[in-house]
């Protein structure tokens, strides 16, 4: 019975702690070059996984519009410490999707151009993107899931219980 209060007391514990507002303040465990080092082993994945695009001139269309929004990122408070250059690519899938990943890594797929059908649109997409980046949000989320998955690994222990 003790165990099973602890076990509560553990996982009322981190949901209050993953849930509650503190403002903007992350927990980060991996530094900037693991990070750029993990999105470029999951963007070469994505390269040889996912067609690309043959079509030149929405790839420079993309590429240029991408170019606008990276290009801006040459302050030092702006860039992020692994990132020297953006390698853009247009992936051919119909799903309206883009993605950027740390390290300078980003992905559209042809769909995208579907539905952002200006530049404009397109642009603020690729700016939302890069913003996570900036703002670190996979290496918090990432952070934040380890944490979990080392409390419930300790709550098991705690009450004995058998793990994965």
């Amino acid at each position: 019975m003790i165990q099973g209060r602890k076990l509560i007391l553990v996982l009322i514990l981190l949901v209050t702690v993953m849930a509650c507002p503190t403002g903007r303040s992350q927990f980060l465990m991996n530094s900037e070059i693991e990070m750029a080092e993990m999105g470029s082993v999951a963007f070469a994945d994505m390269q040889s996984n996912t067609p690309r695009s043959v079509d030149t001139a929405q790839t420079a269309y993309v590429q240029c519009v991408a170019g606008a929004i990276t290009g801006i990122l040459t302050s030092q408070e702006l860039r992020p410490i692994a990132v020297d250059y953006w390698e853009v690519e247009l992936f051919e899938d119909p799903t309206a999707n883009a993605f950027a990943l740390p390290g300078g890594k980003m992905g559209v797929h042809t769909g995208l151009l579907v539905v952002a059908i200006s530049p404009a649109q397109l642009a603020a997409v690729l700016g939302h993107e890069v913003g996570h980046v900036l703002a670190r949000h996979g290496n918090e989320r990432g952070s934040q899931t380890s944490i979990v998955q080392s409390g419930i690994s300790a709550a098991q222990i705690l009450v004995g219980a058998d793990t994965p």
